[in-house]
């Protein structure tokens, strides 16, 4: 389970997201419980992903490589979605305009 800290800014998820093209949700491959936070945040946004769309930032992948970008496509497609997943530096103004620019992307691509 994620620190307390992180999870007292969530009723501010709702405001941040209103009338949003859609999320960008970046996850820290250190965590030893990546994929269960990346569970929890993909069911708090839940209803809004039905219409609208993510992408998904990994960190920290050069300093724990497990689990990889294509477990991570295995485990969003086991929950029958399909969101983009990149390896990204969150330091790196280009890694966070390649988040940007694929949301936009898939924004255009799927309508």
């Amino acid at each position: 389970m994620a620190h307390p800290v992180k999870r007292r800014f969530d009723f501010m998820s709702g405001i941040l997201i209103k009338n949003s093209l859609g999320i960008i949700i970046l996850v820290n491959n250190e965590n030893s419980n990546v994929l269960t936070e990346l569970n929890y945040y993909l069911d708090t946004h839940k209803e809004f992903l039905r219409n609208n769309y993510a992408v998904i930032g990994v960190t920290h992948n050069d300093l724990k490589p497990t689990p990889s970008l294509n477990e991570y496509a295995k485990f969003i497609e086991a929950r029958g979605e399909s969101w983009p997943v990149l390896k990204v530096d969150a330091r790196s103004r280009d890694d966070m305009m390649k988040l940007v620019n694929q949301l936009l992307a898939q924004t255009i691509r799927l309508g």
